[in-house]
Protein backbone atom coordinates (compact mmCIF):
# COMPACT_ATOMS: atom_id res chain seq x y z
CA UNK A 1 0.00 0.00 0.00
CA UNK A 2 1.09 3.70 -0.62
CA UNK A 3 2.79 5.16 2.20
CA UNK A 4 1.77 8.81 0.92
CA UNK A 5 -1.65 10.13 1.37
CA UNK A 6 -4.20 9.37 -1.62
CA UNK A 7 -5.18 11.73 -3.79
CA UNK A 8 -8.84 13.38 -2.99
CA UNK A 9 -11.77 11.09 -4.70
CA UNK A 10 -9.56 7.84 -4.41
CA UNK A 11 -11.52 4.97 -2.39
CA UNK A 12 -9.95 1.92 -1.60
CA UNK A 13 -12.04 -1.13 -0.75
CA UNK A 14 -10.32 -4.78 -0.39
CA UNK A 15 -7.78 -5.07 -3.34
CA UNK A 16 -8.95 -2.50 -5.50
CA UNK A 17 -8.76 1.00 -6.26
CA UNK A 18 -11.61 3.64 -7.75
CA UNK A 19 -12.31 7.15 -8.29
CA UNK A 20 -15.32 8.65 -6.84
CA UNK A 21 -16.69 11.70 -6.77
CA UNK A 22 -19.89 13.41 -6.23
CA UNK A 23 -22.08 14.79 -9.42
CA UNK A 24 -22.47 18.32 -8.81
CA UNK A 25 -25.82 19.02 -7.26
CA UNK A 26 -26.99 20.95 -9.82
CA UNK A 27 -26.63 17.92 -12.57
CA UNK A 28 -28.01 15.13 -9.94
CA UNK A 29 -31.33 15.39 -11.28
CA UNK A 30 -30.24 14.89 -14.84
CA UNK A 31 -27.73 12.17 -13.81
CA UNK A 32 -30.29 10.44 -11.90
CA UNK A 33 -27.41 9.49 -9.49
CA UNK A 34 -25.24 10.95 -6.39
CA UNK A 35 -21.95 9.42 -7.07
CA UNK A 36 -19.97 8.95 -9.95
CA UNK A 37 -17.41 6.17 -9.78
CA UNK A 38 -14.99 4.93 -11.97
CA UNK A 39 -12.67 1.49 -11.11
CA UNK A 40 -8.97 2.26 -11.96
CA UNK A 41 -7.79 -1.07 -12.66
CA UNK A 42 -5.46 -0.84 -9.68
CA UNK A 43 -4.06 -3.03 -6.63
CA UNK A 44 -3.56 -1.84 -2.95
CA UNK A 45 -0.18 -1.80 -3.36
CA UNK A 46 0.07 0.20 -6.82
CA UNK A 47 2.71 3.10 -6.98
CA UNK A 48 2.08 6.71 -6.16
CA UNK A 49 3.16 7.15 -9.95
CA UNK A 50 0.75 4.77 -11.01
CA UNK A 51 -2.29 5.91 -8.88
CA UNK A 52 -1.89 9.58 -9.99
CA UNK A 53 -1.52 8.43 -13.65
CA UNK A 54 -4.76 7.11 -13.20
CA UNK A 55 -6.26 9.50 -10.96
CA UNK A 56 -5.52 12.15 -13.57
CA UNK A 57 -7.00 10.35 -16.31
CA UNK A 58 -10.38 10.10 -14.24
CA UNK A 59 -10.49 13.08 -13.31
CA UNK A 60 -10.31 14.21 -16.96
CA UNK A 61 -13.45 11.55 -17.29
CA UNK A 62 -15.59 13.06 -14.48
CA UNK A 63 -14.98 16.60 -16.16
CA UNK A 64 -16.16 15.19 -19.46
CA UNK A 65 -18.74 13.09 -17.71
CA UNK A 66 -20.67 16.45 -16.72
CA UNK A 67 -20.09 17.97 -19.91
CA UNK A 68 -22.65 15.39 -21.07
CA UNK A 69 -25.03 15.76 -18.73
CA UNK A 70 -24.61 19.94 -19.77
CA UNK A 71 -24.72 19.74 -23.28
CA UNK A 72 -26.19 17.08 -25.56
CA UNK A 73 -24.99 18.43 -28.78
CA UNK A 74 -22.04 16.39 -30.43
CA UNK A 75 -21.22 19.90 -32.56
CA UNK A 76 -19.90 21.23 -28.63
CA UNK A 77 -17.24 18.38 -28.67
CA UNK A 78 -13.83 17.98 -29.78
CA UNK A 79 -13.24 14.59 -32.14
CA UNK A 80 -10.91 13.63 -29.04
CA UNK A 81 -13.70 13.85 -26.58
CA UNK A 82 -16.12 11.97 -28.60
CA UNK A 83 -13.48 9.48 -28.85
CA UNK A 84 -12.89 9.43 -25.21
CA UNK A 85 -16.27 9.04 -24.54
CA UNK A 86 -16.33 5.89 -27.27
CA UNK A 87 -13.36 4.51 -25.15
CA UNK A 88 -14.60 4.91 -21.61
CA UNK A 89 -18.40 3.77 -23.16
CA UNK A 90 -16.38 0.29 -24.24
CA UNK A 91 -14.55 -0.12 -20.40
CA UNK A 92 -17.88 0.00 -18.73
CA UNK A 93 -19.12 -3.07 -20.84
CA UNK A 94 -15.94 -4.76 -20.95
CA UNK A 95 -15.68 -4.40 -24.47
CA UNK A 96 -11.67 -3.56 -26.75
CA UNK A 97 -11.86 -1.40 -29.75
CA UNK A 98 -11.63 -4.06 -32.58
CA UNK A 99 -12.52 -6.71 -30.95
CA UNK A 100 -14.88 -8.37 -33.56
CA UNK A 101 -13.01 -7.34 -36.24
CA UNK A 102 -11.54 -10.68 -37.32
CA UNK A 103 -14.27 -12.83 -36.73
CA UNK A 104 -15.06 -13.87 -40.36
CA UNK A 105 -13.74 -17.27 -41.71
CA UNK A 106 -12.67 -16.54 -45.13
CA UNK A 107 -13.70 -20.03 -46.52
CA UNK A 108 -17.36 -19.60 -45.31
CA UNK A 109 -17.45 -15.97 -46.76
CA UNK A 110 -16.31 -17.03 -50.26
CA UNK A 111 -19.54 -19.24 -49.92
CA UNK A 112 -21.80 -17.04 -49.02
CA UNK A 113 -20.38 -14.72 -51.94
CA UNK A 114 -21.06 -17.80 -53.98
CA UNK A 115 -24.49 -18.42 -52.59
CA UNK A 116 -25.99 -14.81 -52.17
CA UNK A 117 -26.57 -15.34 -48.71
CA UNK A 118 -24.95 -15.35 -45.43
CA UNK A 119 -24.09 -18.36 -43.68
CA UNK A 120 -22.13 -17.05 -40.29
CA UNK A 121 -22.09 -13.70 -37.91
CA UNK A 122 -20.41 -11.01 -38.89
CA UNK A 123 -18.60 -8.12 -37.06
CA UNK A 124 -22.04 -6.14 -36.79
CA UNK A 125 -23.93 -8.55 -35.88
CA UNK A 126 -21.67 -9.12 -32.87
CA UNK A 127 -21.80 -5.20 -32.29
CA UNK A 128 -25.50 -5.61 -32.11
CA UNK A 129 -25.17 -8.12 -29.75
CA UNK A 130 -23.35 -6.16 -27.26
CA UNK A 131 -24.77 -2.39 -27.95
CA UNK A 132 -28.49 -3.40 -28.35
CA UNK A 133 -29.12 -0.37 -28.12
CA UNK A 134 -28.12 0.28 -31.64
CA UNK A 135 -30.90 -0.19 -33.65
CA UNK A 136 -33.00 1.51 -31.34
CA UNK A 137 -31.54 4.61 -31.64
CA UNK A 138 -31.34 4.61 -35.63
CA UNK A 139 -35.57 3.75 -35.47
CA UNK A 140 -35.43 6.45 -33.35
CA UNK A 141 -33.74 9.18 -35.07
CA UNK A 142 -35.52 8.08 -38.24
CA UNK A 143 -39.25 8.67 -36.60
CA UNK A 144 -38.10 12.03 -35.30
CA UNK A 145 -35.89 13.64 -38.19
CA UNK A 146 -33.53 14.60 -36.04
CA UNK A 147 -29.62 14.90 -35.09
CA UNK A 148 -27.95 12.74 -32.60
CA UNK A 149 -27.38 13.24 -29.08
CA UNK A 150 -23.64 13.41 -27.57
CA UNK A 151 -24.69 9.88 -25.67
CA UNK A 152 -26.43 8.78 -29.07
CA UNK A 153 -23.35 9.28 -31.33
CA UNK A 154 -21.05 8.09 -28.11
CA UNK A 155 -22.99 4.63 -29.04
CA UNK A 156 -22.67 4.88 -32.44
CA UNK A 157 -18.63 5.26 -32.49
CA UNK A 158 -18.55 2.24 -29.85
CA UNK A 159 -20.19 0.48 -32.19
CA UNK A 160 -18.41 0.78 -34.85
CA UNK A 161 -14.88 0.77 -33.12
CA UNK A 162 -15.31 -2.69 -32.04
CA UNK A 163 -15.72 -3.86 -35.63
CA UNK A 164 -12.70 -2.06 -37.06
CA UNK A 165 -9.49 -3.51 -36.59
CA UNK A 166 -7.00 -1.60 -34.83
CA UNK A 167 -3.30 -1.44 -35.51
CA UNK A 168 -1.42 -1.57 -31.87
CA UNK A 169 -0.24 1.89 -31.48
CA UNK A 170 0.07 3.99 -28.64
CA UNK A 171 -3.29 6.29 -28.25
CA UNK A 172 -1.72 9.17 -26.24
CA UNK A 173 0.17 11.78 -26.89
CA UNK A 174 2.79 10.56 -24.03
CA UNK A 175 2.45 7.55 -25.39
CA UNK A 176 3.21 7.80 -28.54
CA UNK A 177 6.72 9.96 -26.91
CA UNK A 178 7.15 6.80 -24.98
CA UNK A 179 7.63 5.22 -27.94
CA UNK A 180 9.77 7.66 -29.86
CA UNK A 181 12.12 7.62 -27.04
CA UNK A 182 12.47 3.21 -27.03
CA UNK A 183 13.08 3.81 -31.09
CA UNK A 184 15.56 5.83 -30.89
CA UNK A 185 17.42 4.00 -28.12
CA UNK A 186 16.86 6.87 -25.60
CA UNK A 187 17.34 6.54 -22.00
CA UNK A 188 15.89 8.93 -19.71
CA UNK A 189 18.35 8.12 -16.65
CA UNK A 190 21.22 8.99 -18.86
CA UNK A 191 22.80 12.91 -18.87
CA UNK A 192 21.66 12.91 -22.71
CA UNK A 193 18.39 11.22 -22.53
CA UNK A 194 17.85 13.59 -19.31
CA UNK A 195 17.88 16.75 -21.60
CA UNK A 196 15.87 15.45 -24.43
CA UNK A 197 13.26 14.13 -22.13
CA UNK A 198 13.34 17.70 -20.36
CA UNK A 199 12.40 19.54 -23.69
CA UNK A 200 9.03 16.92 -23.86
CA UNK A 201 8.30 17.94 -19.79
CA UNK A 202 8.64 21.56 -20.72
CA UNK A 203 6.08 20.98 -23.48
CA UNK A 204 3.37 18.81 -22.67
CA UNK A 205 1.50 21.18 -19.87
CA UNK A 206 1.06 23.27 -22.55
CA UNK A 207 0.04 20.75 -25.19
CA UNK A 208 -1.43 18.67 -22.43
CA UNK A 209 -1.41 14.40 -23.17
CA UNK A 210 -4.59 13.37 -25.25
CA UNK A 211 -5.82 10.80 -27.44
CA UNK A 212 -4.45 10.54 -30.74
CA UNK A 213 -7.14 10.96 -33.43
CA UNK A 214 -6.45 12.36 -36.94
CA UNK A 215 -7.30 16.21 -35.70
CA UNK A 216 -5.09 15.70 -32.92
CA UNK A 217 -2.70 18.58 -35.03
CA UNK A 218 -4.65 21.31 -34.15
CA UNK A 219 -4.72 20.91 -30.75
CA UNK A 220 -0.83 20.30 -31.02
CA UNK A 221 -0.65 23.96 -32.56
CA UNK A 222 -2.55 25.43 -30.23
CA UNK A 223 -0.42 24.26 -27.24
CA UNK A 224 2.70 24.97 -29.15
CA UNK A 225 1.71 28.23 -29.73
CA UNK A 226 0.68 29.06 -26.10
CA UNK A 227 4.43 27.59 -25.15
CA UNK A 228 6.19 29.66 -27.27
CA UNK A 229 4.47 33.08 -25.77
CA UNK A 230 5.18 31.80 -22.23
CA UNK A 231 8.85 31.22 -23.12
CA UNK A 232 9.39 34.47 -24.87
CA UNK A 233 7.76 36.63 -22.11
CA UNK A 234 9.95 34.89 -19.72
CA UNK A 235 12.94 36.89 -21.68
CA UNK A 236 14.50 33.99 -23.86
CA UNK A 237 15.46 34.08 -27.00
CA UNK A 238 13.17 32.82 -30.20
CA UNK A 239 16.15 30.86 -31.38
CA UNK A 240 16.06 29.07 -28.08
CA UNK A 241 12.50 28.31 -27.97
CA UNK A 242 11.85 27.13 -31.37
CA UNK A 243 15.16 25.10 -30.86
CA UNK A 244 13.83 22.98 -27.78
CA UNK A 245 10.59 22.20 -30.00
CA UNK A 246 12.97 20.23 -32.26
CA UNK A 247 12.94 16.87 -30.58
CA UNK A 248 8.76 17.11 -30.44
CA UNK A 249 8.38 17.66 -33.38
CA UNK A 250 11.00 15.30 -34.49
CA UNK A 251 8.61 12.93 -32.64
CA UNK A 252 5.29 13.43 -34.14
CA UNK A 253 6.49 13.47 -37.79
CA UNK A 254 8.13 10.05 -37.01
CA UNK A 255 4.81 8.84 -34.98
CA UNK A 256 2.90 10.45 -38.31
CA UNK A 257 5.01 7.92 -40.85
CA UNK A 258 5.47 4.55 -37.99
CA UNK A 259 1.58 4.71 -37.31
CA UNK A 260 0.20 6.10 -40.42
CA UNK A 261 -1.97 8.15 -38.72
CA UNK A 262 -2.54 10.56 -41.54
CA UNK A 263 -2.01 13.48 -39.82
CA UNK A 264 -0.91 16.87 -41.89
CA UNK A 265 2.25 18.98 -41.69
CA UNK A 266 2.40 20.01 -38.00
CA UNK A 267 3.63 23.62 -38.60
CA UNK A 268 5.27 26.26 -35.95
CA UNK A 269 4.44 29.81 -36.35
CA UNK A 270 7.29 31.93 -38.24
CA UNK A 271 10.08 32.35 -36.09
CA UNK A 272 10.51 36.58 -35.20
CA UNK A 273 13.35 38.05 -36.13
CA UNK A 274 15.68 38.62 -33.17
CA UNK A 275 19.00 40.15 -32.85
CA UNK A 276 21.44 38.29 -30.55
CA UNK A 277 22.61 40.13 -27.64
CA UNK A 278 26.24 41.73 -28.20
CA UNK A 279 28.59 39.64 -25.49
CA UNK A 280 31.90 42.28 -24.66
CA UNK A 281 34.86 40.09 -23.64
CA UNK A 282 37.08 41.50 -20.90
CA UNK A 283 40.25 43.60 -22.16
CA UNK A 284 43.24 42.33 -21.93
CA UNK A 285 43.89 44.55 -19.43
CA UNK A 286 41.24 43.16 -17.64
CA UNK A 287 42.55 39.44 -18.31
CA UNK A 288 45.70 40.27 -16.50
CA UNK A 289 43.52 41.71 -13.28
CA UNK A 290 42.00 38.29 -13.24
CA UNK A 291 44.76 36.62 -13.55
CA UNK A 292 46.83 37.96 -11.09
CA UNK A 293 43.85 37.72 -8.72
CA UNK A 294 43.51 34.27 -9.50
CA UNK A 295 47.54 33.18 -8.41
CA UNK A 296 46.74 35.16 -5.61
CA UNK A 297 43.72 33.83 -4.25
CA UNK A 298 44.64 29.98 -4.92
CA UNK A 299 41.59 28.72 -4.34
CA UNK A 300 39.18 26.05 -6.35
CA UNK A 301 36.61 29.59 -7.38
CA UNK A 302 40.19 30.96 -9.03
CA UNK A 303 40.86 27.61 -10.51
CA UNK A 304 37.28 27.45 -12.10
CA UNK A 305 37.85 31.00 -13.29
CA UNK A 306 41.22 30.16 -14.70
CA UNK A 307 39.69 27.35 -16.75
CA UNK A 308 36.80 29.22 -17.77
CA UNK A 309 39.27 32.14 -19.41
CA UNK A 310 42.21 30.06 -20.56
CA UNK A 311 40.68 26.83 -21.34
CA UNK A 312 37.41 28.54 -22.72
CA UNK A 313 35.35 25.69 -20.69
CA UNK A 314 31.30 26.19 -19.53
CA UNK A 315 30.62 25.88 -15.75
CA UNK A 316 29.04 22.31 -16.96
CA UNK A 317 31.97 21.07 -18.37
CA UNK A 318 34.16 22.08 -15.51
CA UNK A 319 31.76 20.10 -13.11
CA UNK A 320 32.14 17.18 -15.07
CA UNK A 321 36.17 17.11 -14.52
CA UNK A 322 37.37 14.13 -12.24
CA UNK A 323 39.34 16.04 -9.36
CA UNK A 324 42.22 13.35 -9.58
CA UNK A 325 43.34 14.98 -12.61
CA UNK A 326 45.43 16.96 -11.06
CA UNK A 327 47.17 14.77 -9.15
CA UNK A 328 48.08 12.89 -12.90
CA UNK A 329 50.07 16.94 -13.98
CA UNK A 330 51.44 16.83 -10.65
CA UNK A 331 48.71 20.54 -9.77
Amino acid sequence: MSKSKDPKYIKRTGDSIRYQRAVPTSLQHIARKRLWTRPLGLKKNASDTDIATAWAEANKAFDLYCKTLENSSPAAYTENELERLAEDLLRRKGLKAGQFADVLRPQVTQEEEKLQQQLQAHPYNYADHVFPEFDDIVDELQREDRQPAVQEETVFKAWKAVQTRQKQKPTTLNGLWSAYLKQRGVDPETREGARIQKRWDKLIPFVKDTVVTPNTPDHIEIGIDEYVEHELERGLAPTSVYRSLREPLACFKWANRQYRLKWRVIETQQQQAHKAKTKKPLTHEDQRVLLDTCLKDNDWVSAALLLMLQGGCMPSEIARLDPRISELFQI
